[in-house]
């Protein structure tokens, strides 16, 4: 998931994305996992934008607009 949309979107995002996604980088291994596979959102706001964003990205069916 994070390659394609690091090829794929990173370029495009606002600074504040961007930021947010070289922070969600620095997270553990398996809290990304967990807001990846849409088990729980990071409590920071800027990190779960992010995921929701990445999430959409790929396909993510259960992702809406409603959530970002």
């Amino acid at each position: 998931m994070l390659m394609p949309f690091t090829r794929n979107h990173y370029p495009d995002l606002a600074a504040n994305d961007q930021e947010a996604y070289r922070r969600l980088l620095d997270c553990e291994d398996q809290d990304i996992w967990e807001w990846l596979r849409g088990f729980k959102l990071p409590d920071d706001q800027a990190l779960a934008h992010i995921v929701l964003k990445i999430r959409q990205a790929s396909g993510d069916l259960g992702v809406t607009q409603n959530q970002q």
